[in-house]
């Protein structure tokens, strides 16, 4: 599984009449940047056009070497040059933009198509949002990204002698603060290039705005570094009186804290909490657990004790499953503000110096934990309501993203988007509320919940008077967090069923 690039720059156009652009450069730099920032073997890299001329055979041949890539590989085909009318210009002849993306959609592999040529906004690979038909899904694998609108130029960057948008991607592929646990993401950085250029753009004035379009679920990852990922310390731990069943680490600043989840053993009473509270504080508080390697590095040369513990009680596994709790308890140390966390009411009293909480719903919550369909039946309806959930935000963010390319206005966004974003809300309600409880399924379920929960985020800006809730500004930034979170979450669930 490798990452092929397959790079063309055409700068001598003495055949076809046009006039010459000196693009010769754009090949030089994306190369370095792909070898630099997204770890492509140089091996893997075919260049066109370091001479100027590249000719309509010269394509025919390169796209016969890309039809003998492998399947699992990820393709990225880029073209520097001329582009009209829905066309890019070879060195002798145009070429129409559709039928070289319908012969990238046939192919089955990931495909990252980049045009950086004037008017290439026309390069489509879904037919797009209308108001009067929906919009239709594609599973070709495919993304472009295009470096203006379809009624914009491309400019040059002078200074670097090199195209513009050409600099944008050269500087957001190789931006290191982009990697995320090792990999760096498609949806990432072309982000960043938009980023770029609505800054070129404050300080230029030139109106070159690019564009992105994806068929993809997810999205696509390079790995470009070594990544290990932090592991927790596990604790446990068994008496006659409670087992402690997950000691997790919530340090704070100069403070460490840990809530405790704990199963009793037989019967107990708020003040037999108050009582074994105090033995779970003497377990838990001198123990060095901590949620990531960056906090373990805060706290390495710490040797302090835990100055908060919270418990959280159950009767068995289905209540820490479930998070049921018939008691929770609060302690702290003489150095905090006992006033404010000690606080006593109606069902909180302090006791052995420790807060105790009796949960009065107890029974009632765990009477509503009962199972009208069996196991099968929940993975069944589980994973058709979360194929309906990601379709509808494949749906979304094609919408959303044309308003971004400016192919459609913000009120005929607003139009297609609103029912969308109820249907979604609609299938979300229904999946977080389907009557089963299996601890085997447990882990299973929180995994597609997560990501139903971000598709639920990402729609809530256009659900009716939500929409008036948020400028512009803050709407856009806040549902591209959400499609971000949520393409993460996919990503990671894919790789993991994979492995």
């Amino acid at each position: 599984m490798k990452t092929k690039a397959f790079l063309v720059a055409v700068s001598d156009y003495t055949l076809s009449g046009l006039c010459d652009i000196n693009c010769k450069n754009d090949l030089t730099a994306l190369r370095q940047a792909l070898i630099k920032g997204l770890a492509v073997d140089p091996s893997d890299i075919i260049t066109q056009g370091d001479n100027g001329v590249v000719l309509s055979s010269n394509l025919i041949d390169l796209l016969r070497i890309i039809k003998t890539c492998d399947e699992h590989d990820t393709i990225i085909f880029y073209y520097s040059g001329h582009g009209s009318n829905g066309k890019i210009h070879f060195s002798d002849r145009g070429l129409d933009l559709k039928v070289l993306i319908d012969f990238f959609k046939s192919l089955p592999q990931k495909k990252i198509l980049i045009f950086d040529s004037c008017y290439s906004g026309q390069a489509e690979i879904n037919h797009e949002s209308s108001l009067d038909k929906e919009i239709e899904l594609f599973d070709n694998n495919c993304a472009v990204l295009a470096s203006c609108r379809l009624n914009e130029e491309s400019g040059f960057n002078l200074e670097k002698g090199i195209s513009l948008y050409t600099s944008f991607l050269c500087d957001a592929i190789t931006y290191s603060p982009l990697i995320r646990k090792g990999k760096k993401r498609l949806d990432d950085i072309a982000s960043f290039v938009s980023f770029l250029s609505t800054k070129w753009e404050e300080k230029n004035g030139l109106e070159q705005h690019p564009v992105y379009r994806s068929s993809l679920v997810g999205s696509i990852e390079f790995q470009v570094k070594e990544y290990i990922p932090y592991v927790a310390k596990d604790f446990y731990y068994e008496c006659e009186d409670f087992i402690i069943c997950e000691v997790k680490p919530l340090h704070l600043v100069d403070k460490k804290r840990y809530a405790v989840k704990c199963i009793l053993r037989g019967e107990k009473t708020a003040g037999d909490i108050s009582r074994i509270t105090q033995l779970v504080v003497d377990i838990v508080k001198p123990l060095n657990i901590f949620a990531n390697e960056i906090s373990e590095k805060r706290y390495m040369y710490d040797y302090s004790e835990a100055k908060i513990i919270w418990c959280y009680w159950g009767y068995d596994e289905e209540d820490i499953c479930y998070c049921t709790w018939a008691f929770r308890s609060t302690w702290v140390n003489d150095d905090q503000d006992k006033t404010y966390w000690y606080k006593e009411n109606d069902k909180s009293k302090v006791m052995n110096n420790v807060l105790v909480i009796t949960e009065s719903h107890y029974d009632f919550v765990r009477s509503m934990r009962y199972s009208n369909i069996d196991e099968q039946e929940f993975i069944s309806e589980t994973n058709q309501y979360m194929e309906d959930l990601i379709n509808c935000a494949r749906k979304y963010i094609q919408i959303y993203r044309e308003g971004e390319n400016g192919t459609i206005s913000e009120n005929d966004r607003r139009i297609l988007l609103e029912p969308l974003s109820h249907k979604i809300a609609h299938t979300y309600y229904k999946l977080g509320n389907l009557p089963a409880f299996f601890i085997s399924l447990q882990k299973w379920f929180d995994e597609r919940f997560s990501i139903a929960s971000y598709i639920s985020d990402m729609a809530l800006f256009y659900q009716g008077n939500n929409y008036n809730k948020w400028s512009n500004k803050d709407r856009d930034y806040l549902i591209n967090k959400a499609i971000s979170n949520y393409q993460i979450a996919y990503d990671a669930l894919q790789s993991s069923l994979m492995r």
